[in-house]
């Protein structure tokens, strides 16, 4: 029996290089640096105030219905826009356009996603009256509903990139959140491949983001002393920690079939992977 093949026919990055894979190409074969100054956030009494930012972020833009900016959050925005990239770098659209019934295409489409979960960043909605009311329970309670937005739940939650893409392109197939820190992105991957070579689904797209620049994340890091003060120095006697950044990757994945069927461009097969954990936590060392 011959084996299932799994082709990658769509890529997209979204990162502090740039907003495009082509730009964020560029700027590597340049050598350009991402780093520099955190400017979303007034970071200017922290020890730690450098990262990977994206400069150009714009929600509204970035997403295919401008109203989702009130009901998702920044990292979410990041993933959603990868897909988005990556799709139309697939041409999957333009070929479903062409079928006269794209019934069985959506139901064979699925989406597999890297998320970071729900971190304390998506809290902030609350800090200001936390502070307004000394921490005080019944008058933060009194004014809750008053001074926190409440869509506030809506934005916290860690499955909405795979939600809104499934929901704006109609894909009904086979999906799934993993929300597993460094290694969800891969995963994803991995899970994505499973599902089409054992035939539940012909693609999916998959997608991975995160963005380790927010105040708790960098506090949450520092605290684990993993950040640097002053750049990244790899293999250096004065190596001191990282640098985090933000950003968002997605892929397109195909069986054989899809790819012959559509006569699909491949950058790339998925020839296997795998997974392992220590059982210890995510810092041992």
């Amino acid at each position: 029996m011959k084996k299932p093949r799994v082709f990658i026919t769509g890529l997209s990055t979204l990162t502090a290089a740039g907003d495009t894979l082509q730009a964020t190409w560029c700027a590597l074969q340049q050598g350009q640096s991402a780093i520099g100054p955190i400017e979303q956030w007034p970071l200017q009494s922290w020890p730690h105030r450098l990262g990977g930012e994206i400069k150009s972020f714009k929600a509204a833009r970035m997403l295919p219905d401008k109203k989702l900016a009130k009901v998702v959050s920044r990292q979410d925005v990041l993933g959603i826009n990868a897909a988005m990239q990556a799709i139309e770098h697939s041409q999957i659209i333009a070929y479903r356009q062409q079928l006269t019934d794209a019934t069985q295409f959506n139901d064979e489409t699925g989406v597999y996603v890297g998320s970071p979960g729900n971190k304390y960043c998506q809290q902030y909605d609350f800090l200001t009256l936390l502070a307004k009311t000394n921490g005080a329970l019944q008058p933060f309670a009194e004014q809750l509903f008053s001074e926190v937005h409440p869509t506030w739940l809506l934005r916290i939650l860690p499955n909405n990139v795979l939600a809104y893409t499934g929901i704006h392109y109609g894909f009904k197939g086979a999906n799934h959140n993993i929300a597993n820190h460094a290694v969800s992105g891969m995963q994803a991957v991995m899970e994505a491949y499973h599902a089409i070579i054992s035939g539940q689904i012909e693609r999916a797209v998959v997608v991975a983001y995160d963005t380790g620049i927010e105040p708790e994340a960098l506090f949450y890091y520092d605290q684990l002393g993993v950040v640097s003060p002053d750049g990244i120095k790899p293999f250096d006697q004065k190596h001191n920690g990282t640098i985090l950044a933000e950003g968002a990757a997605a892929l397109v994945l195909e069986s054989e079939h899809s790819v012959q069927a559509r006569d699909a461009l491949c950058f790339a097969e998925v020839l296997g992977g795998g997974s392992n954990s220590e059982a210890a936590g995510l810092f041992t060392l």
